[in-house]
C-alpha cells in the first residue's frame, strides 16, 4: 500500500487541521503524523482508516493505486 501524500495534504487543508490537531482527532501519535507528512514511513491500514475518518475522506482517497 502506498500512501498518497498529496491527497493527505489536501485533506488536511480542507479540514483546516494541522499535524497536532489531526493526531489528536485521529487518535494517533504526533510523531506518526509528522513521519507521514514528511513521507518517511508507510502507514498501516488501521492508521489510514483513523486518518481518513478524522479528515472526513474515504480511505481510497489516501491510497495510491498501483497500476497492474
Amino acid at each position: 500500500m502506498k500512501f498518497n501524500k498529496d491527497a493527505f495534504f489536501i485533506a488536511m487543508a480542507n479540514a483546516e487541521l494541522d499535524q497536532s490537531a489531526l493526531a489528536e482527532k485521529a487518535g494517533v501519535s504526533v510523531s506518526r503524523v509528522n513521519d507521514l507528512y514528511r513521507g518517511r514511513v508507510s502507514p498501516r491500514p488501521q492508521t489510514v482508516g483513523k486518518l481518513a475518518k478524522a479528515l472526513g475522506v474515504s480511505v481510497e482517497e489516501l491510497i495510491l493505486r498501483e497500476e497492474a
